[in-house]
């Protein structure tokens, strides 16, 4: 279905039901005052009028939301627009395409997320970050103290709920389902190991490496069913993994997902894991909805603009977003979603974001973000979300061969793969400039490479500042 037709339809389903009571109650009291005035109507009438008032309640419904009434503000009342070097209108990290463009119709439309909107630069003012990885079942004596749906063992998927009211959050009860990657539960190996090999690296490039980490600090890495909401709601999260074996990434991003879904805001939500028409979760695909996707290198085959694990193993997502559980009890957090397609992708992931965060603490003037296109024609967004590739590994000596490197197809499943692999190289994808273009992040150099003046064994390039 064509996005605007979906767009258009979105009400009628989500307000139908109340408006068709609505109308049959107005046009039932309408009829009867008729019927007492001995005035009779022929039926087609009284379907005409039926399907008016139908049509006027659900855009009534549907312009009461408080985005809306925003935007219709935006259209009648115009401030001048600030327009950037090339005379295109921009509000903050909101520019139009064209002199027209309707940037501020979609600035009072949006979800405000300040951490969304103003890039991973905001990763530097960390408050007690903490990375949640996931655990396995065999450190759970007893599953009934944790959040439903957290462990299932048994089916392929599990059904998840969540009530933030309990803590005193102010969130409403919601549920989703979880899908255990290639349709089963493997109750002894949840967690990627591979998943964990930089977050050391994380975090340090996290707390700036000035020294104050002591061994009375707080653990930085934290077991996903050591945690509860009172406790995220106080910290910084790294997310690491998907929503089928973590399950902190689906309960995080649920409420996330839902602010930008209800009303639906004029900027989207750039990348996640989650499926387009079910509440459901896991690490096999990643949705993306960037600017340009049709033209972006190397992904012609992808259906739908879903990186499937199949196609694209290397693949990986980082998505910075306001600590939903922090900001409904008044306080200010970051969340940042650090996930695969599978274990290689979510390693670079970790690996792309610690090289972020210490290229953006070296230079002021460095920034990262992804265009994604808004609700507006001619009107584009940047946003605090990279997708990345790993495209070089390093794998351990075997009997037949010693340890090396190997360039790794970024494409399709790599036929002399190894389970040994580490990403050792990384590249993200830029469309903030005319052409979407992959650029390399992070390669880790050999030992024997490392410069003896600086003893660094790590290059850091292909900055997308703004």
């Amino acid at each position: 279905m064509p996005p605007a037709l979906e767009r258009l339809i979105a009400p009628v389903r989500r307000h139908g039901m109340r408006s068709f009571l609505i109308a049959v109650s107005v046009v039932g009291v309408i009829a009867g005052i008729l019927s007492a005035s001995n005035m009779t109507l022929a039926l087609w009438e009284y379907v005409a009028m039926t399907g008016g008032v139908f049509l006027v309640a659900v855009a009534a419904l549907t312009l009461s939301q408080p985005r809306y009434k925003f935007w219709l503000f935006s259209l009648i009342y115009r401030r001048p627009i600030k327009r950037d070097d090339c005379g295109r209108p921009r509000f903050r990290n909101l520019y139009g395409t064209n002199p027209h463009a309707p940037v501020y119709q979609v600035a009072a439309g949006r979800g405000i997320d300040r951490f969304y909107e103003s890039g991973f630069r905001a990763m530097l003012e960390a408050d007690d970050p903490i990375a949640v990885v996931a655990t396995s079942p065999r450190d759970v004596s007893d599953p009934s103290r944790l959040p439903a749906g957290m462990f299932n063992p048994r089916g392929s998927r599990t059904e998840c709920t969540v009530d933030p009211t309990t803590f005193g959050i102010a969130l409403e009860p919601y549920a989703f389902e979880r899908e255990r990657a290639d349709g089963q539960q493997d109750t002894d190996h949840m967690v990627a190991t591979r998943d964990l090999v930089y977050l050391t690296n994380l975090s340090q490039s996290l707390r700036g490496r000035d020294g104050s980490w002591t061994a009375e600090a707080e653990p930085f890495i934290w077991p996903e069913h050591c945690v509860d909401l009172p406790f995220l709601t106080q910290h910084d999260l790294c997310v690491i993994g998907g929503g089928d074996t973590n399950f902190w990434h689906a309960a995080l991003f649920e409420p996330v997902f839902q602010r930008f879904h209800e009303p639906e805001s004029t900027i989207p939500l750039a990348l996640d894991l989650r499926e387009a028409e079910n509440p459901f979760y896991s690490s096999r695909t990643i949705a993306v909805r960037l600017a340009d996707r049709e033209r972006i290198p190397g992904l012609e085959g992808a259906r739908r603009f879903e990186l499937d694990e199949r196609n694209f193993p290397t693949c990986g997502m980082i998505l910075a977003c306001a600590n939903p559980f922090a900001s409904a009890s008044e306080h200010s957090h970051w969340c940042v979603f650090i996930a695969g397609t599978r274990s290689l992708g979510t390693a670079g992931a970790v690996l792309g974001l610690a090289a972020m965060l210490e290229r953006m603490r070296a230079d002021d003037r460095v920034n990262y973000f992804s265009a994604v296109e808004t609700t507006q024609p001619g009107v584009r967004a940047l946003v605090s979300a990279l997708l990345i590739r790993v495209v070089e590994v390093e794998y351990a000596a075997e009997s037949d061969r010693e340890r090396g490197r190997w360039r790794i197809p970024t494409d399709r499943p790599d036929p002399d793969y190894r389970d040994s692999y580490v990403p050792t190289a990384v590249e993200y994808l830029d469309n903030t400039g005319e052409a979407p273009e992959w650029k390399p992040l992070v390669s880790v150099v050999q030992p024997e490479e490392a410069r003896p003046e600086t003893g660094r064994s790590r290059e850091l390039a292909g900055v997308s500042g703004v």
